[in-house]
């Protein structure tokens, strides 16, 4: 008897997911990855940046940077195609600000870094079991993040001097990343639901600027957000 039960269930989760052929959903979504640190090698700003600033060198400082990672922001819209036999596709726009506080031993040089990224998911999706109003599923998919734009402000104090400088950054190389997500979501409406997605995600170690996603390339993340299906 506990066997039929579970199959009229799924049985009944099938049909339902025929009534819905397509599904937008919209995600508000941020990681919960600790805060991380590391050493890097001294990143002096361009020769232009210190020229421009009364001639203070930022060349002669020889010790190395400590890097501070903040938790990042993600946001994003994304659109779900729904398939046969419970699987759907995914894709969307995803936004993502990486935040950094750096400084040196000896608070020579202090500053603050800000990356921003434009990310396109395609991820594929299975659902797998149905209690009720909540279901059950896991995805796996890749993502591209392009870097729009960065900016990196730095307070530096050489012989007996402080100055500010700023200037702007940029990796234009493409930062790939691989997730793996187990899902839960809630309707709260015949056509809204709340969902609640943990899961990881692996990046490729390809930038030029330290970040998160550089010095730590597993992240393990928490999504959360509504989704609507017509």
């Amino acid at each position: 008897k506990i066997i039929q039960n579970n199959n009229s269930d799924f049985a009944g989760f099938n049909a339902a997911k025929n009534i819905n052929n397509n599904g937008i959903s919209l995600k508000l979504m941020a990681s919960n990855s600790l805060p991380g640190s590391k050493n890097m090698a001294n990143r002096p700003f361009t020769q232009n940046a210190a020229e421009i600033n009364d001639g203070l060198s930022l060349y002669s400082d020889e010790e190395q940077l400590r890097f501070i990672h903040k938790v990042p922001l993600s946001f994003g819209l994304t659109v779900e195609k729904q398939l046969p036999r419970n699987w759907s596709i995914e894709s969307g726009i995803v936004y993502t600000l990486l935040r950094s506080d750096y400084k040196t031993k000896s608070l020579s040089r202090k500053g603050k870094q800000e990356l921003h990224y434009i990310g396109i998911p395609v991820n594929a999706i299975y659902r797998f079991a149905r209690l009720g109003n909540a279901s059950f599923y896991a995805s796996a998919g890749v993502q591209a993040d392009f870097n729009v734009s960065g900016k990196r402000t730095e307070d530096v104090e050489n012989k007996n001097l402080k100055n500010k400088l700023s200037e702007d950054i940029r990796d234009k190389r493409i930062q790939w990343s691989f997730n793996l997500k187990a899902g839960a979501a809630y309707a709260l409406h015949d056509h809204i639901d709340l969902y609640l997605e943990p899961g990881m995600a692996y990046y490729l170690d390809n930038s030029s600027i330290p970040n998160l996603w550089h010095d730590r390339p597993l992240n393990f993340t928490v999504q959360l957000g509504l989704r609507t299906n017509f």
